[in-house]
């Protein structure tokens, strides 16, 4: 009797271990969330409102998973991803991830790719929103992954386009004078449609402060009194 009440003890905490490691009810159940466009639809609207960046569409690999990931600037600079029409299969410790490269298992192999966590996923249907950290390189890290981390597992991912171009500083210096006395701050930037910027930003020349931009659509520079 002692035994028998042993191993069905002993069965009992397996059971327990088995349902917490697989949590198989949540395969059967959906949790949805409707989350706004990041500060509201009337944001979304506005001429200055949130840049879309990149975008891209789900593919199923583990499980069904469908939906659109996108990734905007907001007006304070910060970056979002937000998934639109999005769902997929529930699970336990289930991520959202940007990936360096398509991982369809395994943990240790994710790991060797390179990876940003962007938190746990908060629902597996509906539209919802990320932060995406600060120094995130968008061109590196160019996959939208939903991971299962319990069983390294790629539910689905979503392969982002080549992001929009935006001004993106390169280098800056200081200026020295030489012949004449010079002072001021000098910025290299990337932007849209242009190859390259120069800007003297608050700098005392005797013709004043002056941007060369040098564009794809006009190759002749062309100096800007500021």
């Amino acid at each position: 009797m002692r035994k028998r009440t042993t191993i069905l003890g002993a069965a009992a905490v397996l059971l327990a271990i088995g349902w917490y490691a697989f949590r198989p009810e949540l395969l059967f159940i959906n949790k949805t969330i409707n989350e706004e466009f990041p500060g509201g639809a009337a944001m979304a609207a506005i001429e200055k409102g949130p840049m879309p960046i990149t975008k891209g569409n789900f593919k199923a690999l583990a499980h069904e998973t469908k939906g659109l990931a996108s990734i905007y600037r907001l007006a304070d600079g910060k970056r979002t991803l937000r998934l639109t029409d999005f769902e997929t299969s529930n699970g336990p410790d289930v991520h959202v991830y940007l990936t360096a490269g398509e991982i369809e298992k395994g943990n240790d192999a994710l790991k060797e790719t390179g990876f940003i966590d962007l938190g746990s996923m908060k629902g597996n249907r509906g539209d919802q929103n990320y932060d995406i950290p600060e120094n995130t390189d968008l061109g590196k890290f160019k996959n939208v992954t939903i991971w299962c981390a319990r069983f390294g597992v790629n539910f689905g991912e979503a392969r982002l386009d080549a992001p929009v171009s935006v001004p993106a500083k390169i280098a800056e210096g200081n200026f020295r004078g030489i012949a004449h006395q010079t002072k001021g701050l000098r910025q290299s930037t990337n932007y849209p449609m242009a190859r390259m910027c120069f800007a003297l930003a608050h700098s005392k020349l005797p013709t004043g402060r002056t941007c060369m931009f040098i564009s794809s659509r006009q190759p002749t520079p062309r100096m800007t009194r500021l």
